[in-house]
Order: structure tokens, then C-alpha cells, then sequence
């Protein structure tokens, strides 16, 4: 299930750190919708969401703190394999439509509209998917309690992209026999380092090419690849299915 939104600032501008301000803006919609019913559902425990989104900018200038935009409007799609899920945020962000909601920097905005997005389904087990928010690949390292992250040139990007991507999918519910045939392959990427939560997260963006079993190639591009998915990193589109 995909929607797209489209938001109205009352300023051309946001925080460097925008993703934290839809992250903000999904709590408060999931906090308000059926009295806060499904906001453990989103927001407690350590289990991975399988959603996604992306935030797509007007032409931008990036300084330390703040990003100057030349429009008002900007767009954030999401994505996920869970239809229950989605339909559970479209309905909860459906109703902050119209709702003046404050940024930093006495900036405001609200959502002017949400509309559904038709979803292509992956028809074989070969797929270039073009990365519309960075690829994260994080390794935590329990002994340490430190995060290590991956980028594309990197000598250990495939294995633990493997080895990232192989857990998200085990905790989805797939088996080792529908995961053992999963190759991926980096191509025409660059990193990238985002600001986010007080941390720079290198990233990388481009294309990645994905092989595997169809429905994991489904779930994938819907839920996205790799780390931190539901805090706006990990959204793909395909780019090319090879029949």
C-alpha cells in the first residue's frame, strides 16, 4: 500500500533534520486517532515497523540548521506490505488534514491532501530498485552498545547489507529457503551523510540491484530495504524488472 501527502508551509523552509518533524507528525496523528488505540502498535518495543517514507523537496538550499526551499509545498509518500498498517496511518493522518501544526523556527504547516497511490507488484526474481531516501546499513554492536554503519564502497557493504536485509525479512515471518538465494549489488551509488537525532548516518544513493525469491523482492519494495525504514530512510522504487 502506497499514499502520498502533500504539505503546505507557511514559511519555505525546515529544520535540517526534517524526517524527525514526520516522525513528530506521526505520533501526534497516531496519539488523536481511536483515543491512541494503535500508537504502541507503531511506536513501542524493539520489533522493526514494515513501513516507509520519503520526503520529496522542492528545490533546495542546504545550510547547518536549515533547509531554504524556493516553493512552500513538499510531498511525503509512504509504503508498506502491511495493508492493516497502512490503512491504520492513512486514516490517523487523514484527520490532522487542515490542522495547523508548528515546526521550529515559528514555521508552521498542515496537510492539504492524501491520496492513494497505485502499487506495482515484482513479477520476477531480478530487480534494479532506485533508492528515493538513503540506503542505511547499520551493525549495533552489543559488547561496545555502538552503531557501525555501511556505505556502498565499503569491503563488508554486500555482507551486511545481506545481513541486515536476511533479518528484517526472518522477523517478516519468511524462511531460510525463501531468503537463500537473496543477492544484491550496489550500482551507480554515492554517499551521503544525514543529519539525524543529533547523529551523522552515512548513507548511500543510487540504485541497488536485488535478486531473490518474488515475494521477497515484493515485500521489499514495499516495506524498503535496509535499516532505520520507518524513520524515513530505506524507500525504493523499481527502477527495472528483468522478465
Amino acid at each position: 500500500m502506497r499514499f502520498k501527502l502533500e504539505i503546505t508551509l507557511e514559511k519555505p523552509e525546515l529544520p535540517i533534520e526534517y524526517r524527525k518533524a514526520i516522525l513528530s507528525l506521526i505520533k501526534k496523528s497516531l496519539t488523536h486517532a481511536n483515543g491512541g488505540k494503535y500508537f504502541k502498535q507503531f511506536f513501542c518495543g524493539t520489533k522493526s515497523k514494515d513501513y516507509t517514507f520519503t520526503v520529496k523537496l522542492p528545490k533546495a538550499d542546504f545550510y547547518k540548521s536549515t533547509i531554504k526551499l524556493d516553493k512552500r509545498i513538499f510531498s511525503v509518500t509512504f509504503s508498506t506490505y502491511d495493508r492493516t498498517m497502512g490503512y491504520i496511518l492513512f486514516a490517523a493522518l487523514s484527520e490532522q488534514q487542515k490542522v495547523k501544526i508548528p515546526l521550529s523556527n515559528n514555521n508552521f504547516y498542515n496537510i492539504t491532501s492524501i491520496r492513494l497511490l497505485k502499487e506495482q507488484e515484482v513479477n520476477s526474481n531480478q530487480v534494479l530498485f532506485k533508492m528515493c531516501a538513503p540506503l542505511v546499513i547499520r551493525k549495533h554492536n552489543r559488547n561496545n552498545n555502538k552503531d557501525y554503519y555501511y556505505v556502498f564502497h565499503d569491503e563488508e557493504f554486500v555482507s551486511e547489507s545481506l545481513a541486515v536485509i536476511t533479518n528484517q525479512l526472518l522477523n517478516a515471518g519468511y524462511n531460510q529457503e525463501q531468503i537463500k538465494d537473496l543477492k544484491i549489488t550496489p550500482i551507480n551509488m554515492k554517499k551521503v551523510v544525514v543529519k539525524h537525532y543529533g547523529c551523522s548516518i552515512p548513507c548511500s544513493l543510487g540504485y541497488v540491484m536485488v535478486e531473490g525469491n518474488k515475494s521477497v523482492l515484493n515485500f521489499l519494495y514495499k516495506s524498503g530495504i535496509g535499516s532505520r525504514r520507518s524513520e524515513g530512510f530505506a524507500f525504493v522504487d523499481m527502477a527495472i524488472e528483468e522478465v
